[in-house]
């Protein structure tokens, strides 16, 4: 008879295990999303900044060629279509890196969840095994 009041208590303690070992399986998902985007946000930034150096030395080079006009006219158009994807990339790099503050964001409030539910199941499952002892005392 005792057996039977254990069941439905052991099953949710499994159950609860397992929400637990759910909830950390998300956790190790976050945070190689977060590693990601971190190593994203990395190449994005040396991408920026190559990016604007790179755009530095375009305008450089298209005022010199302003003072050859005739000469350099076919140049100039080069240099300002590199500037225009130049100038896209580091827009496209500048999403990246608030989509990867976003998320390490995201991330941040995640962990602060999971850690929440962590120790609420702990404490039930303490909460359950002392119950479970108490009842294998009356059995005793």
């Amino acid at each position: 008879m005792v057996q039977k009041d254990l069941l439905p208590a052991l099953i949710d303690r499994q159950k609860k295990e397992d929400d637990m070992v759910e909830a950390q399986g998300a956790l190790a998902t976050a945070n190689w999303k977060i590693y990601v985007a971190q190593d994203d946000t990395e190449r994005a930034k040396v991408e920026v900044k190559k990016a604007q150096e790179e755009v530095a030395r375009a305008k450089d080079k298209a005022a010199k060629a302003k003072e050859g006009k005739k000469e350099v006219e076919g140049e100039i158009l080069l240099l300002a279509e590199r500037i225009r994807a130049l100038e896209a990339d580091l827009s496209m790099a500048k999403n990246r890196y608030a989509e990867a503050r976003s998320l390490a964001l995201d991330y941040a409030a995640a962990k602060g969840v999971a850690i929440e539910v962590e120790k609420k199941t702990r404490e039930e499952l303490e909460k359950e095994r002392s119950h479970a002892n108490a009842l294998a005392l009356d059995v005793d």
